[in-house]
């Protein structure tokens, strides 16, 4: 299998897949979820969000719903309504589980509302979970630097978010992680095709040095907090409204050091250390815990959010490049970005120095194979961090301060 094939005569970036409902491969079946959920809603549009190999998201718009006390911009009171569902063919998928259980616990001040969750009974037995879609702009719309220009409402957001309920602890979270992302745990075919394109030898060692460098990082006594962590936080992942962040997709919840989303967010963002001092700085001083403490334990966090989010994506390329045949190619895109973005962070710890060309060799390939410079996509396709409008720049007078121990 030659990947580069994927990017012959393809822009850079893929748009997400949109259709009528009735001829989508899933309509039968989420019509069912509907019915079983008594919602008085009838799907008109599906557009793809998100898939993995555990699940697939998808944008359910009803067109057809009629809101006859609100208008829309051109007076028609025909207002779109839309839900989104999260469907997996594993009845006891894991990250829809640990979702759907983090949603019933919480309010949705601060994140989405779960509508409906549980087993659809079939031929195959299907795992969904039901939310509200809210009308608000995500941070890959409007851009990074929202959260820089609103920093005091994304701070309050994110202290309220983790003092939120979750059952999932960091040590189970952690040793969960690796043992689902081991490559001993691959098929014999995964295994043949990871050495005809990469080299079984060298993957395996990517892998176990990635997790060595985490075991000697890990301080019990910084990750046992009891603060709520969302586990992946990307651009993705917070939507913006009125002055006030959402953090929304909520799969990988679990309780520990409230910094590890800093150092996710800043891994999925591409930020540098300046950026991050911008966040630790105000997030002294809303917890009021001294900045010296708070940049050493955001350090001890990053350094093994850095493994496990290279642990991750090298596992869920594998799995589109020797599984899905790189046929999901925004997928494909998103993982070799995310690569791109967040390797000064890798180089910055010095972490695994000697297997770090082996990353990029096996990440870039596809792009080097093409000329395309990953970090650089072309203007017309890319969307460039901006300054929002001024309406969308107001901070909200709220006080984000908390003691210490709070």
């Amino acid at each position: 299998m030659n990947t580069s094939q994927l990017f012959t005569g393809r822009a850079f970036l893929s748009e997400k897949k949109e259709s009528l409902f009735y001829t989508h491969k899933y309509s039968s079946i989420i019509n069912e979820i509907i019915k079983k959920s008594n919602l008085n809603f009838k799907c008109h549009r599906i557009k793809e969000l998100y898939s993995n190999e555990n699940f697939d998201s998808y944008l359910l718009e009803d067109s057809e719903y009629l809101f006859k006390s609100k208008l829309n911009k051109d007076g028609d009171n025909s207002v779109s309504r839309r839900i989104k569902i999260k469907l997996s063919l594993d009845e006891n998928c894991e990250e829809l589980i640990r979702e759907s259980d983090f949603l019933n616990q919480n309010e949705n001040l601060f994140t989405e509302k779960i509508i409906s969750h549980g087993v659809l009974d079939g031929k195959v037995k299907v795992r969904y979970l039901l939310v509200s879609h809210e009308i608000a702009d995500s941070l890959k719309d409007l851009g990074r630097y929202i959260i820089f220009e609103n920093v005091v409402s994304f701070i309050f957001t994110f202290l309220a978010f983790s003092g939120l309920k979750c059952k999932t602890s960091f040590k189970k979270h952690y040793n969960s992680f690796f043992k689902d992302r081991s490559p001993y745990k691959f098929s014999k075919f995964i295994k043949e095709s990871i050495e005809v394109n990469y080299g079984l030898k060298d993957v395996k060692s990517v892998f176990s040095s990635l997790k060595d460098f985490c075991q000697k990082n890990y301080e019990e006594d910084v990750f046992k907090g009891n603060s709520v962590c969302h586990g992946s936080l990307s651009k993705e992942d917070i939507i913006f409204r009125d002055g006030w962040f959402k953090f929304i997709n909520c799969s990988k919840t679990f309780k520990s050091n409230k910094l590890f989303d800093v150092a996710f967010f800043a891994l999925n963002s591409g930020f540098k250390q300046n950026d991050v001092d911008f966040i630790l700085y105000h997030y002294s001083l809303a917890t009021k815990i001294d900045i010296a403490i708070v940049e050493k334990d955001f350090e001890k966090c990053m350094k093994v959010a850095v493994c496990m989010f290279y642990t991750d994506i090298m596992h869920s390329y594998i799995i589109e490049t020797c599984v899905f045949l790189s046929k999901r190619e925004s997928t494909v895109l998103d993982l070799i970005e995310s690569f791109s973005k967040s390797f000064y962070w890798l180089e910055k710890f010095d972490i695994i120095p000697e297997y770090r060309n082996i990353i990029s060799d096996i990440l870039s390939e596809p792009i080097i194979s093409n000329q395309v410079d990953v970090s650089s996509p072309p203007n017309d396709i890319v969307v460039p961090d901006r300054l929002t409008e001024e309406k969308k720049a107001n901070k909200p007078k709220v006080n984000a301060s908390l003691n210490k121990n709070e």
